[in-house]
């Protein structure tokens, strides 16, 4: 029996209007360097999402180097506010909290994106708890980030559904105890609860 679920936020609970950010972006500034952009993605970023440096020091730095003409602000915010949130996903949640099953946010953010999302969509009060790697200085698959919920929610961890768009992370909650189900549209989710 489930009685919590663990939402993904990007690819699940989000989705920008691309796969990916870069996709959009080097359409949009076909000037940037690609390869220090992708190089920023691949090196940086996974710090700043477990919270070992700051996002805006290393933009503020990289920025001229990218080729981008605008501020470390403006591609933040022209970053964050693209996509939107599924609504059939906030809809399922809801209705799920009224059944009493207990809803966790589990994400790889970085802390100004994570900051900008949370207040944007009021995930504190559609959750009944957020993790956020930025905020616990680890990453999914990490199997601390698994132990941290475990610890977080009231129930064992075979009564957990694990939910990500990530195979790897769901393989890792399923080899740990949880149970888990690899995200790929609502349709198919939405069955479990049917």
């Amino acid at each position: 029996m489930i009685q919590a679920i663990i939402f993904d936020f990007d690819g699940m609970f989000y989705h920008e209007s691309t796969d990916r950010f870069t996709e959009r972006f080097f359409v949009d500034f076909p000037q940037v360097n690609q390869q220090n952009v992708i190089s920023f993605f691949q090196n940086e970023l996974p710090l700043c999402q477990k919270g070992e440096k700051d996002m805006k020091e290393i933009l503020q730095r990289e920025l001229p180097e990218w080729g981008y003409p605008g501020s470390v602000a403006e591609l933040l915010e022209y970053w964050f506010s693209d996509g939107e949130r599924d609504q059939n996903i906030v809809q399922l949640i809801e209705k799920l909290k009224k059944q009493g099953i207990f809803c966790v946010l589990c994400t790889n953010n970085e802390i100004y994106r994570w900051t900008y999302m949370k207040s944007k969509y009021k995930l504190e009060t559609l959750f009944d708890l957020l993790v956020c790697a930025c905020d616990v200085g680890m990453k999914k698959p990490d199997p601390q980030m698994y132990t941290l919920l475990e610890e977080q929610i009231p129930f064992p961890k075979k009564e957990i559904l694990f939910c990500d768009d990530g195979l790897d992370r769901v393989e890792m909650a399923q080899k740990l105890g949880f149970q888990g189900h690899q995200y790929k549209n609502f349709e198919m989710f939405q069955k479990l609860f049917l």
